[in-house]
């Protein structure tokens, strides 16, 4: 078993400002994370004996930039900004043990952010019968929403300073007005105004000019696949660079494994990450990242990863922990919730798109039970125009007696049609 070490210069640290944003939905994180610090690995391996994993890094970068390229053929953009101009289709169910029934949640969206538009239509479902659809419009001075299982009209308000509309309207003789201090909508700013683009030589080269002093890699013995596999420690004063934080407990040791066609199948965690973040249980996450396809190894990638999360990590404030603390019936037990996902993600030529079907997300809160949600996700070029809401509309904040009578009414008239129709599904 051979073990390498090279000491690279140091590079002046380079302050980064940008604000790192933690999805909580933050199930790929966890994997972007595998393979950026994977990839930092690549100036140690630079003039060593383990060339070949070298070029089985490299040959995964070539290969998301060959996928760049066909999707900005396509569209005209990176894939870095592919959600500039998106079709986004989600089909989710959601079931668990305290869960009589299951529920389903179906959505289409659509966003133009050279029109600056976006348009929606999310239909809930319980045990298979669709129950409700909302539809929503909106553009950077009004926003539409319709329903058409409650009340036939579309209803639209302008984004700009709705407090104020609010308060001049009938709602706010109904119900008493707000307080005067601004509200105002805006789903088209960008942090960045200069648009990403991706130059995968030009990320080569800065892999390769890293401070990666501390990092060591072994090969280790063939597995049962007959796949090689190495094992890479990266300091963690290095990985808390990239990521930006500072809350790591130790170092992080990933796990790689190559066919014979020197192409990396596989980078997993070898023990759990463990992140501080400024309480006493540190959160966990763990993963792996699978390469199945064929010609490219990245058409087909399987992904797993596990998060256990303490419930105080989450900085909740006091009116929900009181919330969690009474509902459910679940006493005695550590406040912890654990996500762990499983799904495929395919990268698909012929149409452009990329599919993460979910196999399996599940979701353990102890106070609460588990509950496990399936599904997919397809994302793909936006190929059509975005138009406004289409049929009667009123003005939200400018509507009136009658027409609000006969809001009411439909509302009323039709919920009891729906609450019988829910009824029906037990």
């Amino acid at each position: 078993m051979e073990q390498n070490e090279i000491n690279i210069p140091e590079i002046p640290e380079k302050k980064n400002k940008k604000k790192i944003w933690l999805v909580a939905a933050g199930i790929l994180a966890a994997c972007l994370l595998v393979g950026t610090m994977a990839f930092a690995c690549i100036v140690k391996l630079y003039n060593t004996s383990e060339r070949k994993l070298l070029k089985g890094f490299i040959s995964l970068a070539e290969e998301f930039g060959d996928w760049n390229e066909i999707w900005k053929v396509e569209t005209g953009k990176d894939f870095a900004n592919a959600s500039d101009r998106m079709k986004l289709t989600t089909i989710m169910n959601v079931s668990g043990e305290d869960l009589p029934i299951t529920l389903g949640i179906d959505v289409e969206s659509m966003r133009d952010m050279e029109a600056k538009r976006l348009k929606s239509s999310l239909i809930f479902s319980v045990s298979n019968t669709d129950l409700a659809e909302v539809i929503t419009y909106a553009d950077e001075k009004k926003i539409m929403l319709a329903m058409p299982d409650f009340f036939r009209q579309n209803l639209s308000f302008q984004t700009n300073h709705i407090e104020r509309q609010y308060n001049q309207s009938l709602w706010a003789e109904k119900f008493g007005k707000m307080e005067e201090e601004e509200i105002s909508i805006d789903l088209f700013a960008r942090e960045d105004k200069t648009e990403k683009e991706i130059d995968i030589e030009q990320l080569i080269n800065k892999w390769k000019e890293m401070d990666t002093e501390g990092i060591t890699i072994e090969e280790m013995e063939e597995t049962v696949d007959h796949y090689t596999q190495y094992r890479i420690v990266l300091p963690q004063e290095l990985v808390e660079s990239i990521i930006k934080t500072e809350e790591l407990a130790s170092d992080v040791a990933l796990l790689v494994s190559m066919d014979k066609r020197n192409r990396i199948m596989q980078i997993q965690f070898e023990e759990p990450v463990l992140i501080s973040n400024g309480v006493k249980e540190p959160i966990s996450v763990s993963g792996s990242m699978m390469f199945l396809g064929e010609e490219r190894s990245i058409d087909d990638i399987a992904v797993r990863c596990e998060w256990d999360i303490p419930m105080d990590a989450l900085e909740l404030d006091e009116k929900t922990k009181e919330a969690l603390e009474v509902f459910g019936n679940k006493s005695g037990l550590q406040d912890n919730i654990e996500f762990v996902t499983d799904m495929n993600i395919a990268l698909d030529e012929n149409d452009i798109s990329v599919v993460a079907d979910l196999n399996k997300l599940t979701i353990s809160v102890d106070r609460l039970g588990t509950y496990k949600i399936t599904g997919s996700v397809k994302a793909e070029p936006l190929k059509e125009e975005i138009r406004p809401l289409e049929g009667e509309t009123i003005s939200l904040f400018e509507i009136t007696e009658e027409e609000y009578e006969d809001l009411t009414t439909q509302i009323s008239h039709n919920l009891y049609k729906w609450i019988a129709a829910l009824e029906s599904v037990y």
